[in-house]
């Protein structure tokens, strides 16, 4: 053999196995480390050769890492999302995950682990040096060639049986070739473009759609709307055993309560175009009737014509008002008094036409944070009470995005009875959290902690219902997905949504458009598309009595 020809041989080999195995299906719960051990391998390899042999190595040694982090972070994805990577999409949430693992791990501890993972890697790439060097000179002899080719089929006949085994396992990530899939995600960039066309058309249809619907809304005759988004409130509740069990009883307690206010309910499930995050999707999907479920549909909406929710409630006197306590307009309070912009800030305000917003700095909240969460529910409600809501003489419409029962469930806000603003600040600051075992990497609590933080965040809700509203008004409770996958019961998309009024005319209304009586969704009925409620909302509440 030619000085040139072993190392030849060697790297096409090692890569050929590193092509394998990331163009294999993997399960999700058990990621294999054999990947990133022929990673080291064909890394190593890169630099056995000479001349252009190093550099076409080495190229390819890159391009192969970055399948490979595809191919790992896909499994991750579908593990907490319950599906792949969105180039497009995600690489816009890189800020969000840094955010999430602030607060999940110290300071210290990410510092420690990223030293001790490093020195782990140099550790191993330096002893496959050692190996691949000795392996390059005993290649010149031909026996010692088979027996490498012969333990390259041995790594791939063991990873192939290793996965068909797990085949049967419902957690099981069905892969397709993660080259060709990497590929086709760069491409879509491309095609995103070309596609914008198709896409404007289906925004057109859904809005001739929307204009053929009834939508006087003589129904409820000026009263106040609100519109709670509920984070993570899914199906789970329902379908897991542990869940129901835990969540049963509180639901039941709470419909009686209402019931004795003067409250009746009408509730169904809807299939929300998201799961376990992309809360804007499905807010957005749920007040302009049209599915978003990515960046591209999102981007094309906002230039659209298309009416939402709020805009025919603006055009009939009420006050239109967006409360996203987790949207931080400035980044320091000083900056937030010398004038906020926020047309500027948030450019999609425009096309929502809502005549006022609640955001971080509106709250004036400097109490602790509760994991992902920035301000509590309870507090959110109760400044709205005392802000917006006490002193208002025109009608109202909320649309209002709660937070505190955001994944991981580990760290849930204590609750006080009839407290004012200034009373739940010191509350929040000398009384600890409620916490449970629970992480973004493992759930040992999980249904104690998604249980207890979603009986929190409606005990906010139905607290400020019975409590601290005096007008008539029609309330919505939704949720924006399912919790990440992690936890039981989340196979679905689809999310309860509850409606309460004290004007039983109006819940009838709703339960003639297929939605069920009482605060207990029917588990029987087949789930509704999200984009559809616009339809059921203008049809029951423009419906002449």
């Amino acid at each position: 053999m030619s000085r040139y020809t072993t190392p030849l041989l060697c790297l096409l080999t090692v890569n050929t196995l590193l092509v394998l195995n990331i163009s294999l299906p993997e399960t999700v719960l058990h990621i294999s480390p054999d990947g990133f051990v022929v990673l080291g391998i064909a890394g190593i390899v890169s630099f056995a050769g000479a001349g252009m042999f190093r550099v076409i190595a080495a190229s390819g040694a890159f391009i192969l890492f970055i399948c490979l982090f595809y191919k790992t972070g896909n499994l991750l994805y579908f593990r907490f999302f319950g599906r792949e990577i969105i180039l497009r999409h995600d690489a816009l949430m890189i800020p969000n995950l840094v955010d999430l693992l602030e607060h999940t791990y110290s300071t210290g501890i990410l510092i420690t682990a990223l030293f001790l993972f490093s020195g782990v890697c140099f550790l191993f790439v330096f002893l496959l040096y050692l190996l691949i060097r000795k392996s390059v000179i005993l290649l010149n002899s031909p026996v010692a060639f088979i027996l490498f080719i012969l333990t390259g089929a041995a790594y791939f006949t063991f990873f192939a049986f290793h996965v068909h085994g797990r085949e049967a396992d419902a957690n099981v990530y069905k892969a397709k070739s993660h080259i060709f899939d990497f590929a086709k995600q760069v491409m879509d960039f491309k095609k995103f473009v070309s596609e914008k066309d198709n896409i404007d058309n289906e925004i057109i249809e859904r809005s001739f759609h929307l204009l053929t619907l009834p939508s006087d809304m003589r129904v409820i005759e000026g009263r106040d709307v609100y519109v709670f988004y509920v984070e993570s409130y899914g199906r789970a509740l329902w379908d897991d055993p542990n869940n129901l069990r835990l969540f049963s009883p509180f639901l039941s307690q709470w419909s009686d309560k209402l019931r004795s206010k003067g409250y009746s309910a009408a509730s169904g499930f809807f299939t929300s175009p998201v799961k376990a995050g992309g809360s804007w999707f499905a807010h957005t999907t749920f007040i302009t009737g049209f599915k978003v479920n990515n960046d591209l549909y999102l981007s094309a909406l906002l230039e659209s014509d298309l009416k939402p929710l709020p805009a025919y409630f603006t055009q009939r006197g009420y006050r239109t008002i967006s409360v996203m306590p987790a949207l931080k307009d400035f980044d320091s309070e000083e900056a937030y008094d010398k004038g906020p912009d926020k047309e500027k800030l948030w450019t999609e305000r425009k096309f929502f036409s809502f005549s006022e917003d609640y955001w971080y700095h509106d709250f004036g909240y400097d109490g602790p944070r509760f994991n992902w969460s920035l301000i509590p529910d309870q507090y959110v409600l109760q400044v709205l009470k005392e802000k917006a809501i006490d002193n208002s003489g025109r009608p109202m419409y909320f649309d209002i995005v709660l937070t505190s029962s955001h994944s991981p469930f580990n760290s849930i806000p204590p609750y006080e009875d009839k407290a004012d603003s200034a009373r739940l600040l010191d509350v929040y600051k000398n009384t600890p959290a409620i916490e449970f075992d629970n992480d973004w990497h493992k759930l040992n609590e999980p249904a104690e902690g998604y249980t207890t933080a979603l009986k929190y965040s409606l005990k906010s809700i139905f607290d400020f219902i019975i409590n601290d509203i005096k007008r008539p008004g029609l309330f919505i409770i939704l949720g924006d997905h399912q919790p990440f996958t992690l936890l039981p019961g989340t196979e679905t998309y689809d999310v309860p949504v509850q409606i309460l009024s004290r004007d039983e005319s109006v819940t009838r209304a709703f339960i003639r458009e297929g939605l069920s009586a009482g605060m207990f969704p029917d588990l029987e009925k087949p789930s509704v598309p999200m984009e559809d409620f616009t339809g059921i909302f203008f049809r029951a509440l423009s419906r002449k009595q």
